[in-house]
């Protein structure tokens, strides 16, 4: 199965200026859960941003077009990396979201909506949300964890 996990703000905003413009240990906690010991695909720019990658006790995946080292798998496309790897994660960024929501490749999702509002400039577009059904699994004060499954 193909699953993506994200955070996002009340506006589904994901980044501001390329970096998630806030901290939240939780959630933090709740993706280490979730993806360890798993194949995590992602976009060339959330490889770049994430400190020391790649990730530790996962097989990580980079969509590029660029040769990157560091003990991960390119692939030129996402339709490559989830033939090889169906059983999956997509942890960003924003494009490549919007992406395999868009061709209907994610069957299962799990997003933490921060509530808050902050100054974002890259979105998950919400247009997807709709083609999922949505089950809270934690609330928060400052957040809510939400499952989201693909409608039939």
């Amino acid at each position: 199965m193909i699953k993506l996990i994200a955070i996002v703000e009340k506006n589904l905003g994901i980044a501001e200026n390329g970096k998630i413009p806030w901290e939240f240990e939780e959630d933090r906690k709740f993706f280490r859960e979730k993806t360890l010991n798993s194949i995590v695909i992602m976009g060339r720019k959330t490889f770049e941003s994430i400190p020391n990658a790649p990730l530790k006790n996962r097989k990580n995946c980079v969509i590029t077009k660029k040769n990157i080292q560091n003990d991960v798998e390119c692939f030129r496309t996402l339709e490559e990396a989830v033939q090889k790897y169906p059983s999956c994660w997509i942890i960003g960024g924003a494009q490549l979201y919007n992406y395999a929501l868009e061709k209907n490749v994610v069957q299962y999702m799990l997003i933490t909506h921060v509530n808050a509002e902050y100054n974002p400039d890259i979105f998950l577009n919400r247009n997807h949300l709709s083609k999922f059904s949505k089950t809270i699994l934690k609330k928060a004060d400052n957040y809510t964890i939400c499952e989201y499954q693909r409608l039939k």
